[in-house]
């Protein structure tokens, strides 16, 4: 059945190539773009034709296709950060030319300022709005705890917020954690946090670029409501073997590569040895003795290239994070962690035609066990996912790009709490989730490019089907200044559902399938910007948003066994809205990143925040926030040495007080109860922290040392991340009544580490 299809949609390709009026004689010139020294192929690499002003934006694969190029001779450029400018004269003579293109790395500070003007000339081919490609230098700009990180980079953009210093996880315009999509490699991740939300899952020695689409995506992704995060990890290095890795005061990681068979090989590795740190800590207060955690990453790949037409690539991923603490009478322990295995094929059958087949299966799980004396609870929850997903772009005209795809994925959930050795909640649910869509790039006029789409679903548990349409716009109205504008609808048949005491996540996120008793969530989004360079290396971008959220989901504290999905999620409507502005110079001596974001979000959920007659009233959920701002700098002092500087600043989160209490007295005991305003009625502190790192590099014995010097919060500043209310103490005379105490957020920290590369 692939195979048929594959030759239908070749022919169907061949036929609309041939159909569609062109210049006589006029080629397609194709090809990849691959890094010189490793052979590693680059994505989101613009490559045109200086004097026609066409051009095509290579695809995860590095592949690009520019077809009804005119004969005769025509100036080829590439100008992509971080490498020598690309230029060659190339002769058309019509039929079909592939040319690959090798580039060759360049140290920015060198020729920031040539790089940065050569783009310039470089015509515009993104349509839609909201798109943020970052790169390992990108990783590097910012300071980090002990080593660079993806997500804590993303977290600094306009539009995406971090609820506090321990967690990574993206609240993107309005948005949950579950609401965002994370492809490592094409497949799908549900938890990618590790210690306490210090680290994500992606060690940045491994990873080669990321891609943000903070929304208004388009109809290739599905199954989320608000933004996609691509993570692309190396395919290794084809000519040589080569290793980087680094070591700090919690962690070390290490990334091996080089070449096997007719391609590459990559595998890395990360673990934390928190261990003796603990241990010396209990020697100052006993609790720490109590105290195990640890976490481990390990990713693998190759990428095999057996012609041109056909390449292969196999990648793999396993994470766990333990956590434990045990004395005398109470013992816990909170396991979670991701598997991943996934194949992708690539297939090239015609110049025009580029074929994209995707393999993968994926697990997520977490376990809590606690334990008083002989009294025990465990609870699992378990999310299995098999997915198969095709993707085929036809390259019709120069202004004419068609892609289509279909996606089926197969999701087990399965719940289960056990309270003193005996089972009381337990379910399973076997859902599947099959998927098609297409859309079209479309350039009616120089100035004007669109991009319309469709995505319809089928979710079989419950028998849900939705039509999503998308629709993208870009409008020129300067030589470096566009306007652009998106609209779409979106579906979601998971839910991440976070149980909190005060407003603390405790205990380990939830997952859940929609079914017959819990409907999918939905959302319209509304983006319109602008885009423009203030000078060759400055870029401006500002955006305004609006999202309506149908059917979202809230966990159910007041269930009683629950024996469903729907028992245990409360269900409701929400809004967001907001502003944001950027202010972006990624070349030079200088340079960095500010961004600045203006947002509202409120939801109003059945059994949440109700009036005195049961009816749920609009709230501002604890991650709305009203302004929050990220400076991000770079300056290379010497050229062996770089200070590195990030300052935040965001408005007060909500959190909601306590106005009174009161006692309910019985014949055994009396207890004090708690009466409590509005849901997040009140406004925190503001949030401040400016962090600055020091980095160097020098060449040793044929290693590149890179050590590093890191203060976290240099300021002290005493951030709060919520408010709760604590017992007192009843034993005293008189007895002592609670109080209203802060929980903080990280002190002043120093790191030092070393990263190398031989």
């Amino acid at each position: 059945m692939p195979q048929r299809f594959v030759r239908i949609a070749a022919l169907v390709a061949s036929l609309a190539a041939v159909l569609v009026p062109r210049a006589a004689q006029a080629a397609t010139v194709s090809g990849y773009v691959r890094d010189k020294s490793s052979g590693e192929s680059l994505p989101y690499v613009q490559v045109f034709f200086e004097d026609l002003r066409t051009g095509a934006i290579t695809n995860l694969a590095g592949y690009y296709a520019i077809p009804n190029v005119p004969p005769g001779n025509h100036v080829l450029r590439v100008a992509f950060l971080g490498y020598q400018d690309y230029t060659k004269e190339i002769t058309v003579n019509g039929g079909v030319l592939v040319h690959n293109i090798e580039l060759a790395e360049e140290a920015i500070e060198v020729a920031a300022v040539q790089v940065e003007a050569e783009r310039v000339t470089a015509p515009s081919l993104t349509i839609a709005p909201s798109r943020t490609t970052l790169r390992m230098p990108d990783f590097r700009t910012a300071p980090a705890l002990a080593e660079p990180d993806p997500i804590r980079v993303v977290q600094t953009l306009p539009g995406v917020l971090s609820l506090s210093d321990f967690s990574v996880g993206l609240y993107v315009r309005g948005s949950t954690p579950d609401q965002n999509l994370l492809l490592l490699d094409g497949v799908s991740l549900y938890n990618v946090s590790h210690l306490f939300g210090l680290f994500s899952a992606f060690p940045a020695d491994a990873v080669k670029s990321s891609e943000l689409l903070k929304g208004g995506f388009p109809a290739q992704y599905g199954g989320r409501l608000s933004s996609v995060l691509t993570i692309n990890t190396d395919e290794g290095n084809k000519r040589t073997m080569v290793g980087k890795g680094g070591v700090s005061l919690i962690s070390s990681r290490l990334t091996m590569e080089g070449p096997f068979a007719k391609g590459s090989w990559l595998v890395s590795g990360r673990r934390t040895y928190l261990e003796p740190i603990l241990k010396l800590a209990s020697r100052w207060n006993d609790t720490f003795g109590n105290l195990g955690y640890n976490f481990y990453d390990v990713q693998g790949k190759t990428h095999q290239v057996f012609s041109h037409e056909h390449q292969l690539s196999i990648a793999g991923y396993a994470g766990d994070d333990n956590l434990r603490f045990s004395d005398q009478t109470f013992d816990s322990q909170l396991l979670w962690g991701n598997r991943s295995l996934s194949a992708t094929w690539s297939y090239v059958p015609v110049d025009r035609l580029f074929f994209r087949t995707t393999g993968a299966i994926a697990r997520y799980r977490s376990r809590l066990q606690l334990g008083i004396e002989d009294f025990g609870v465990v609870e699992r929850n378990r999310l299995f996912d098999w997915t198969v997903k095709s993707d085929a772009t036809v390259f019709l005209t120069e202004h004419n790009t068609v892609e289509t795809g279909f996606e089926f994925i197969c999701h087990t959930m399965n719940y289960t709490a056990d309270f003193d050795k005996q089972t009381y909640n337990s379910f399973s649910i076997r859902t599947h989730h099959a998927s098609a869509y297409a859309q079209t790039t479309l350039r009616p006029w120089a100035f004007l490019s669109v991009q319309p789409g469709v995505r319809a679903n089928y979710f079989d548990n419950g028998g849900y089907v939705d039509i999503d349409p998308r629709f993208s716009a870009r409008y020129q109205i300067g030589e470096n200044t566009y306007l652009k504008g998106a609209v779409g609808r979106y579906s979601q048949y998971l839910f991440r559902v976070a149980r909190e005491f005060q407003g603390i996540n405790f205990l380990s996120d939830l997952w859940f399938t929609a079914d017959s008793t819990a409907e999918p969530s939905h959302a319209w989004q509304y983006v319109a910007g602008l885009e423009t360079k203030l000078t060759p290396d400055i870029d401006l971008t500002l955006e305004g948003y609006y999202k309506d959220f149908e059917m979202l989901a809230e966990f159910n504290s007041d269930a009683q066994t629950p024996m469903s999905a729907g028992q245990m999620l409360r269900r409701g409507d929400g809004e967001a809205y907001g502003l944001e502005f950027g202010l972006q110079k990624r070349a030079g001596r200088h340079k960095g990143w500010i961004s600045y974001t203006l947002g509202w979000t409120t939801r109003t959920i059945e059994g949440i925040n109700v009036d005195n007659y049961g009816n749920p009233q609009p709230y501002y959920p604890k991650f709305d926030q009203r302004h929050a701002a990220n400076l991000v700098y770079g300056f290379d002092v010497t050229p062996r040495w770089t200070l590195n500087a990030r300052y935040a600043f965001a408005s007060g989160q909500g959190y909601t007080p306590v106005i009174g209490r009161y006692s309910i007295s019985d014949p055994i005991f009396v207890s004090e109860q708690l009466y409590r305003d509005r849901l997040n009625s009140r406004r925190l502190p503001y949030y401040s922290r400016l962090d600055v790192g020091l980095r160097g590099k020098f060449r040793r014995w044929g290693v590149t040392w890179m050590p590093f010097m890191e203060v976290i919060n240099v300021t002290n500043r005493k951030n709060i991340f919520n408010r709760y209310w604590d017992d007192g103490n009843p034993d005293t005379t008189p007895p002592e009544p609670g109080k209203e105490k802060n929980f903080p957020q990280l002190p002043f920290l120093v790191t030092l580490g070393v990263d190398l590369e031989f």
